[in-house]
Parts: C-alpha cells; structure tokens; sequence
C-alpha cells in the first residue's frame, strides 16, 4: 500500500475577544522636601530648603481631565542610608497654597501631619500621613514648624520628607470622521542574514487616539493556471483576517506564510471625553471591505506587501502555524514542524515582547515511538551581528 505525503500548510488564528482598559493619558507630577543623604542640605524652617512646589499643564479645548486628585505627606524614608536614631515622634505643621487649572484665586490650608516611628516595630508604626484633596493644578508647600516628642525644632529629620503629588486622568477628543494616514509595510530582516524574518506595519501617529485597531489578512495568490495577478485577487476583510488593538503607532508579526499577499488598515480609537467610558471609533485608513489587491491603495505610503516564493515559509516542510492574542497586541506565536509522517518533531515557541524563542524537539525511536523529549531551550535572537 502507497502513502503519499503533502506539505501541510495550515495556518491557525486564535484571538481573544478584545480587552479595553482604562483608556486616557496618566498625568502627575510629584516633588519632596527633604534632606539629602550624604553631604545634602538641612531643612530648616524659614528658609528655602523648607519650601517646594509641582505643578501640571491645564488640559487644552480638546481635552479633559478626570480624577484630579491631590494630596501633600510626611513620610519616614525606610531606605534612608544613613543611621537615625529611634524612635521618632515628629508633627510638622505645613502649609499648602492649591491652585485651579487657571492658576488663579489661590486657596490655603495650614495642616498638621504626624508620624511615630518605632525602628524595631514598624509594623506598629505610623510612617506616613496624608492631608488630601481634589482638582488642584498647582501646589506650594512649605513647613511653618517641626516639633520630635512635642519639643520645637528648627530642623527637619534627615530620614523624613514633606512631598506634594498630582495625578490623575487625561483624554483627547477623537472626532468620529478621524482617519489615519502614512501607512506602511516592510520586510524586517531581525538577525542581519539577509532574509525577512518578519512584516511590520505602521502609520502615523493620531494626536487624539488613545489607541489604534489594526486589522491584517494573508490571501494566497496559488491558481489553476499559476500565479494570479492583483488585478484579480480579490480580498475581504470581513473573512479570515485578524484584528487587534495596540497603543504603539506599529506591529510587527512573523513571516509565516505561503505565497501571496499580505495587506493591513487601521483606525484610531478614543473617547467621548464627555463619557470617557463611551469608546469611539474613527474611519478605516481603507474604507473598502472588499476589492481586488491592485486596488488597495493609500497615500503616501503603502498597506500591502507581495510574500514571493522566495519568502514562503519552509515550503519543503511540513509545519504548523498557531497564534494567541491577549490585549496590547500581544501574542504567542507557535511553530510546529513534522516529519513525513505527521510526527511532530521540533516546536519553536515565541512571545512578541521579546526576541527570544523557546525550542524544543521530540526524538521517536525505529517503531516511531516518543523516546527522548528534549527540554525546551531558550534561543535569543542577536540583531547584533
């Protein structure tokens, strides 16, 4: 009995549904005063290594800001590399000018905050206090007054801080008709042998989106009668393509394909900054679903690439293509490859975060049982040479 063998070719797409975090740029600022270990200046009240201040930008008349949140603290610093002697029962009276995000009509507060540090005990020890509060673009601090075991002190303990913080959450507004422009595909050769290893995608930045959806398929050009040409491929990309979402302005993924065409589109995604858990989605960068090849074009740049038969991935190998997407556009690419008689013999594992792949093989003995499993290894890819 005869047994014909083919290359199997079988690309395997498994994606997850998409996860949206929290979308908006953290903004903050912070500043302490405090002594510098070694040879640093003393702070000493009613001078100005006793008083600070931070300060953010006000959000433009496209943008908004949420969570404003403020709040000024005296802390013991645990990893202060010079001895202090304990324990420390210290109350510093400080005083806090706030200012809206105009910088105007100043509003103050004099605040007493409190810590007792027991060296040997910290977890019966309060080492830090807090005087809160909300919406405010400006802080100056300064420390009227120190007092260590209720004695008046002109000097702040050295292994102490007064510190200012603001934080909080900014959005852009993305107008529904927003695109994207300044695409491009290219050939990426990672380990300088001169041949791609993989495709990577980009486009401009959008100023107003708070992250990007990208969306790419492989369309075989294989015919009856040879190759067929552009002009009459056809493509959809509502069938058999990949989407994800990422914050970076490019994405790269490897070039595992048979002969054919790779092609790309994307579109920004922000927030109604009225209702920032509103998600808005702006145009394609290819507004065409469907089409032929020739017609996938875009300004400035390109969102196809042809994958020759130069490029094919192993075409005299028998192999196995699977990929896992999370959020951010991370992935779990997974090469099998197998014998003449579907035997998996070496698995290449890859995480897209980094450049090092994971290689293992399977040994069968003469009856095609598994006798030696070789432990997985890590391969780190060097782009240096």
């Amino acid at each position: 009995m005869k047994i014909y063998l083919r290359n199997i070719l079988l690309i395997v797409f498994v994606t997850f549904a998409f996860f949206f975090p929290a979308f908006g740029k953290h903004i903050g600022q912070l500043n302490a005063i405090r002594t510098v270990a070694g040879s640093g200046t003393p702070v000493i009240v009613n001078t100005p290594t006793a008083v600070d201040s931070i300060k953010i930008t006000a959000p433009s008349l496209n943008q908004r800001d949420y969570s404003i949140t403020d709040n000024v603290s005296l802390g013991v610093d645990l990893h202060y590399p010079e001895f202090v002697l304990g324990p420390q029962h210290v109350r510093v009276l400080v005083t806090v000018i706030k200012y809206d995000e105009s910088y105007t009509s100043p509003d103050s507060a004099k605040v007493y905050l409190n810590i007792d540090y027991f060296h040997h005990d910290t977890i019966n020890s309060k080492i830090l206090d807090k005087y809160q509060f909300n919406n405010v673009y400006k802080i100056i601090f300064r420390i009227d007054s120190v007092f260590i075991d209720n004695v008046y002190s002109d000097t702040l303990p050295k292994n102490l801080f007064v510190k200012a913080q603001i934080q909080g959450q900014r959005y852009n507004k993305l107008a529904p008709e927003s695109t994207i422009n300044g695409l491009n595909i290219n050939f990426l050769d990672l380990d300088n042998n001169s041949k791609p290893d993989e495709i990577e995608m980009s486009w401009n930045v959008n100023d107003d989106a708070e992250e990007y959806q990208l969306e790419f398929f492989h369309i075989s050009n294989y015919g009856n009668n040879g190759t067929i040409p552009p002009d009459k491929l056809s493509y959809d990309f509502r069938y058999n393509s990949t989407i994800i979402t990422t914050s970076k302005h490019f994405y790269q993924i490897p070039l595992i394909f048979n002969q054919g065409w790779v092609a790309f589109r994307v579109r920004p995604i922000g927030v109604d900054f009225d209702n920032p858990s509103h998600i808005v989605y702006g145009k394609w960068s290819t507004l065409n679903n469907t089409g032929t090849i020739d017609q996938l074009q875009v300004s400035g740049g390109s969102c196809k690439i042809n994958i020759t038969a130069a490029n094919v991935q192993d075409n005299k190998l028998n192999w196995q293509y699977n990929a896992t997407y999370a959020e951010q556009g991370k992935r779990k690419d997974i090469v099998t490859y197998y014998d003449g008689t579907l035997r998996d013999r070496q698995k290449v594992t890859r995480i897209n975060s980094d450049n090092r792949a994971i290689v293992g093989e399977t040994i069968y003995d003469y009856a095609g049982r598994k006798a030696i499993i070789v432990l997985p290894s890590p391969v780190v890819i060097d782009s240096t040479n």
